[in-house]
Order: structure tokens, then sequence, then C-alpha cells
């Protein structure tokens, strides 16, 4: 992990470069009940095992919030150990997206899938312990995420749909330049 120098307003950014051997713990931001965006681009979503992929969760215990996708072309958001209605949405249908975020602004979680709001849970608290993220390794039940990530953005704010469309869309260009460069 490193600060996100270069990222405008990213708190911390991850290279991950089309990882597909994922961190079990890393040292992570203390979000607790901040606002904030995790804001992810996946390669790809790999093979359908038919069982959850974690894609990422931040904090550990009841409260934690997570990614997850379950089993098909669907990616799962909502905060562990809450069962209230909204707590768990279900997005239509990821499996083409390359840019994901969630956004809480303090009371509504929000699921982003290439810059476009895609689902939002009943206003909510995050009862997080601990600041660690798991990055693709499962936190639970499920299994370790098989796809593959190339950047993670931490933001100690939440971002508004047009800057996570921006983001999205400069992060997609930097990494096609990069792609470019690069073959």
């Amino acid at each position: 992990w490193q600060r996100a120098g270069g990222v405008a307003g990213a708190a911390f950014v991850s290279e991950a470069a089309g990882r597909t051997t994922w961190q079990d713990v890393l040292p992570g931001p203390d979000l607790g009940n901040q606002a904030h965006t995790v804001l992810m681009l996946v390669g790809s979503f790999g093979a359908d095992t038919g069982e959850s992929q974690w894609l990422l969760s931040i904090g550990s215990g009841s409260g934690a919030h997570r990614w997850l996708r379950s089993g098909g072309p669907a990616v799962e958001f909502g905060v562990w150990g809450d069962d209230s209605p909204g707590s768990r949405i279900r997005s239509a249908d990821a499996s083409t997206a390359r840019c994901i975020a969630t956004t809480y602004d303090g009371s509504t979680y929000r699921l982003y899938l290439d810059g476009r709001a895609a689902a939002a849970a009943a206003p909510v608290q995050f009862a997080v312990s601990g600041g660690a993220l798991r990055i693709g390794k499962a936190a639970g039940d499920g299994r370790d995420f098989s796809g593959t990530v190339g950047r993670l953005l931490v933001y100690r704010e939440a971002l508004t749909a047009s800057d996570i469309a921006a983001v999205c869309s400069a992060q997609a260009a930097s990494a096609t330049a990069t792609n470019a460069t690069n073959t």
C-alpha cells in the first residue's frame, strides 16, 4: 500500500497489476462509520464456481462491509451481520463491469458499476471493528476471488456519481495506455 500520489483525492491506492494471488489481510485505512468510497478496477471475473467469491471486505466481525460475487454474474454487497431489509443488495449483471465502486455517505451504502448507479442499501451504520482490508480473499463463507484486479482506490469521502464516472473513465484510459505501451 502507498499514499495515492498522482491519484487526485485518493487516500490509498494498490497497484494489483492483474493479481490472481490474493492478500490475506493488509493494514488499511480505519474507515469506521466515516464517509468513504472504494473503487476497484476488475480485469476479469474468472471462473463461475457456483459459490460466493469475495472481492473485498473492510474490517472484521459483524458490521464489516463487503463485496462478493455470488456464484453467477451478480455482485452482492451489504452489511455483514445486519439482516434488516435492504442490508444485502444483489445488483444487476456485473460480469462485464470493469470498474466497481461502493460509497458510504454516513447513512446510505451505494454500488456503482462502470460509473453508473446500480443499487443502494437502506440507511445503515457500519460497526466496523479494525481497519483491515481483505482483497480477493474469502472472509467467511465462500471462496477467494478467481478473477483479476488491476487497481484498488480508497477515498476518505463519498464521491458523487459524476466523480465516480470520471474516475472510472480516467482509470480505464490509463490502463489502456499502459497496456498499449507494454505490448
